[in-house]
């Protein structure tokens, strides 16, 4: 009896050790969908001071817990998760994302966060999830129709600039674009001659979400050059986990969908002999020509893209990416083509309290031009009854309206197809840029932040204008002391560079107190912008006449 009485009094005694006793916990959290480790997490105990946040790899260790202690994961983006404490030493916790919440966070808005509620001005945000679909040769086409009070114009020719207006031009005379904004990097909207625009040597592949700020709010943040609105790019970084390889490849057809009604051969020769004079029915030729048919064409666009995500050292997250879109135009002799190369490296440090973005990107372009406006309207106007070539012609074997003295009038259409084929213009594009983010968040007081950005936009281009000597449009009827008649080639090429400089420093205090939230801001910017150009010119001449 004695030993079953010091066996209950031991147990009696140890009983208050047992409730009161405090352990330690250790656990990871990942999303749910991906499986993926989620860096940043809060971790608290309800009712307590006690929490702690997960790092890199997710993981998270809380001490001094009781029995019974309620513990919750919270992240932006995420539904918030809640456990109970039984004494058990390891947990994994798996967060659901929250579409609601989502919607309202926008992303590097100015110098921070913010979310949509909170903004002052009118915020909108598309992801990628939300792109138009089908083959996207440059950014612009990606959020086409997509977002309310945002109208894009794209252009016929491949590669073309589309026109971004943002709840309508705002001006007659000064420029209505937008102010773009490349991972934190403001671009300048000037493009360097034999380039098509700024966005289009971004491959659409690398491009993760657009942030539109509508109205004229945003020059509060920018300054006056945002008044036409802001469009922030963010591309796509490196990610949790082992690395992860996507390929796509894209084929498309490109075809005229309609072309202008003009009248045909016979019918313009009916028309001219009932309407016409003698001389003007003495002009009319024997072909039937189709002159859209002969300018315009099929073309296929072929868009492949190759890229690498992953943890390298499971610390360093990177991305990796390759593209290349080979676009010829529906005009003969048209053509945009584009390789690209971007790297992404996302590290986080020092228990999350420095995190670093640091983007490369490079892109080479290669273009040929056509005088739209002139081979289009001429091959809409011109003399169906003649025939693109003729037997004998001094202008290459074309055809070209002559004058009595065989010289050239001055106002008949040129032949279209010759102004195809017997002009040359040719361009290549070498564009760098990138930039680094430094985003401190002090040990010794974590409601404040230090950020440093630094990014440098460099883009080279140069190209040259040829027109044959035999061309009517390098002809000039200019009479030498010998009575002979020349005709002037014409060779032009260009150089052209352009670069962007950007720094910014600044410091960041945010804090919640109660119903009320503190959030000052207090640094420096510095942008520079830089131009340089060269043209050459040579003249070649060919006898026409003697």
């Amino acid at each position: 009896m004695k030993a079953i009485y010091k066996k209950l009094l031991f147990l009696f005694l140890l009983l208050p050790f047992s409730v009161f006793a405090q352990s330690t916990l250790e656990g990871v959290v990942l999303d749910k969908a991906t499986g993926q480790p989620i860096p940043g997490v809060n971790v608290n105990v309800q009712g307590g001071t006690n929490g702690t946040s997960t790092d890199f790899d997710g993981k998270f260790k809380l001490t001094n817990l009781k029995s019974g202690d309620k513990i919750t994961a919270s992240f932006i983006g995420y539904v918030s998760s809640t456990i109970s404490f039984n004494g058990q030493k390891t947990v994994s916790i798996s967060l659901d994302e929250d579409a609601n919440q989502l919607k309202e966070v926008v992303v590097q808005v100015g110098y921070g966060t913010v979310k949509k509620k909170d903004a002052t001005g009118s915020v909108s945000q598309i992801s990628a999830k939300e792109f138009n679909k089908g083959i996207n040769v440059t950014p612009e086409s990606l959020i086409s129709g997509r977002i309310s009070g945002v109208n894009v114009t794209g252009g016929g020719a491949p590669g073309a600039k589309a026109d971004i207006r943002i709840r309508g031009g705002s001006s007659l005379t000064a420029s209505n674009e937008p102010l773009i904004v490349l991972d934190g990097l403001p671009l300048s909207n000037a493009v360097p001659n034999g380039a098509t625009s700024i966005l289009s040597t971004i491959d659409p592949n690398d491009i993760e979400s657009f942030t539109v700020l509508k109205d004229a709010s945003a020059a509060a943040i920018y300054g006056s050059r945002a008044a036409n609105g802001v469009i922030v790019i963010t591309t796509k970084k490196g990610t949790k986990g082992g690395v992860k390889v996507n390929f796509s490849s894209q084929v498309g057809v490109n075809t005229v969908a309609n072309t202008v009604d003009v009248m045909n051969a016979d019918q313009f020769r009916t028309l001219v002999n009932a309407k016409g004079t003698p001389a003007q029915k003495a002009l009319l030729g024997t072909a039937n020509t189709n002159w859209q048919d002969e300018i315009f064409h099929t073309a296929l666009t072929a868009n492949n893209n190759i890229s690498a995500s992953g943890s390298l050292f499971n610390k360093l997250p990177v991305r990796l990416s390759v593209g290349n879109v080979n676009n010829p135009g529906i005009l003969r002799n048209t053509s945009f083509e584009r390789t690209t190369t971007s790297i992404s490296l996302n590290p986080v440090l020092f228990d999350n309290h420095l995190k670093i973005d640091i983007n490369g990107n490079l892109s080479f372009g290669k273009n040929r031009f056509q005088d739209e406006g002139a081979v289009i309207g001429g091959a809409i106007s011109f003399d169906p009854t003649q025939s693109v070539y003729q037997a004998g012609s001094r202008y290459g074997g074309y055809f070209e309206w002559l004058g009595p003295n065989e010289n050239l009038p001055l106002l008949p259409a040129r032949n279209p197809v010759a102004r195809l084929n017997q002009e040359e213009k040719r361009a290549t594009s070498t564009r760098k840029w990138g930039n680094i983010r430094l985003d401190y968040k002090f040990h010794f007081l974590e409601d404040l932040k230090a950020i440093v950005e630094a990014g440098i936009d460099r883009f080279d281009s140069n190209g040259y204008n040829e027109q044959s000597t035999q061309s009517v449009l390098g002809y000039q009827p200019e009479a030498f002391s010998s009575g002979k008649w020349v005709n002037y080639g014409n060779y032009n090429s260009y150089t052209e560079s352009l670069q962007n400089k950007n720094l910014n420093a600044y410091f960041n205090y945010t804090k919640n107190l109660g119903k009320f939230k503190l959030d000052a801001t207090a640094g420096y910017n510095y942008q520079m912008f830089q131009k340089k150009n060269t043209n050459q010119e040579r003249l070649d001449s060919q006898i026409l006449k003697s």
